[in-house]
């Protein structure tokens, strides 16, 4: 089971927040419009290409059209797609981000879509798409080599204890490194600090609880937040509005 909305369809794309239910999942299909998907919440496992991922909050998902790939979802899980209409300009896409299916973790994505829901005209709309794909094109992480099994365990303990206290000293203690060396290889392999990673999956849990009704109070106890002063403050900072604000653009 799923609930779509649709919260805007024009010429050029169309933005759905979806909520699918524990369960719920789809055997191998494709779009006819490449989308970009962001996870809010939750667990979805996906098959494409032979590679297997499962993705949790925070992640931004390039899909482009035509790709096979089958889904799962093991909780409950919101996410924002965006769908590209065909006659959307390729010019657009500079960094031909576009072009191949890629899971992105920790990127911010929200204030950009946020502003793209703003748009007044067409032209606007094409230039704060671009604006977004530019954002991820320049956040690509480019390597060959795989990650090291220590690494991807700790970023996994991260995404499960996102809400406690999680530093770079208690994870370099626990994974026994010294501490530079964790931090310098999680932004080599993840494309950013542990700080900020920690910080884009409060946000994207948080956004999921306070646009399906939980109050600003019960989302920032139920996410690692201090008190409710402290989520205003992150989502001022990160998507430019309050949390009661974001609800209203993105219900």
């Amino acid at each position: 089971m799923y609930s779509d909305h649709i919260l805007a369809d024009n010429d050029l794309f169309s933005l759905s927040r979806v909520v699918y239910h524990k369960g719920h999942g789809y055997t191998p299909h494709s779009h006819k419009e490449t989308a970009i998907s962001i996870v809010l919440n939750g667990i979805m496992h996906e098959k494409v290409d032979g590679r297997s991922e499962i993705g949790k909050g925070a992640v931004t998902i390039i899909k482009p059209a035509g790709v096979v790939h089958e889904n799962l979802f093991t909780e409950d899980c919101t996410i924002l797609c965006l769908y590209l209409h065909k006659n959307h300009d390729t010019r657009l896409d500079k960094k031909g981000v576009l072009e191949e299916w890629k899971w992105r973790q920790g990127l911010n994505c929200l204030p950009l879509l946020s502003d793209l829901l703003k748009s007044k005209t067409e032209q606007q709309a094409r230039e704060k798409l671009a604006v977004m794909l530019g954002y991820i094109g320049s956040h690509q992480v480019n390597r060959e080599d795989a990650i090291p099994f220590w690494l991807a365990d700790a970023k996994e303990y991260i995404d499960h204890h996102f809400t406690e206290p999680v530093n770079v000293t208690m994870l370099a203690a626990r994974y026994k490194v010294h501490r530079v060396y964790l931090a310098r290889a999680f932004r080599r392999y993840y494309g950013q600090n542990i700080k900020s990673y920690l910080k884009a999956l409060r946000l994207h849990h948080s956004a999921a609880s306070v646009i399906n009704g939980n109050t600003v109070m019960d989302t920032a106890l139920l996410n690692g937040f201090s008190d409710q002063s402290h989520l205003q403050r992150l989502f001022k900072e990160q998507t430019k509005q309050t949390p009661l604000q974001f609800r209203e653009t993105f219900s």
